[in-house]
């Protein structure tokens, strides 16, 4: 029995590591796409087109706010993990009810029907 609950456990860490893993590349590329949104909105700004450049700035905008919901669950993820750890019970039965995770679908991206920077 203890062998099949360590089993689940290591299942469970690894269901929670992997999600860390996602919202850790996701905010990376959120903060990528932020980044080169704005110097959109500057190369621009500079042209004069503005009509653009607003463009570029809300794509911006939705980008930086994606990012801090990206870190945000890393923050989440990060907690969940540590947490039983930190308890005065026994970790391992928290850490196995955690391989249900891999049963839950993740987050489908996004998609839009509108190109980014008004293309």
């Amino acid at each position: 029995m203890q062998a099949a609950l360590d089993f689940f456990a290591i299942l469970g860490i690894a269901a929670v590591a992997w999600r860390i893993v996602r919202a850790v590349f996701r905010a990376a590329r959120q903060g990528v796409d932020a980044f080169l949104a704005g110097e959109v909105a500057k190369t621009r700004e500079r042209r004069g087109d503005v009509t653009g450049m607003d463009d570029a700035e809300a794509h911006a905008a939705r980008a930086r706010r994606a990012r801090w919901r990206a870190l945000g669950a890393v923050v989440f993820w990060s907690a969940v993990l540590a947490l039983p750890a930190l308890l005065p019970t026994e970790a391992a039965p928290i850490y196995a009810a955690y391989a249900l995770l891999w049963l839950l679908p993740g987050k489908a991206p996004r998609r839009t029907d509108i190109a980014p920077y008004g293309r």
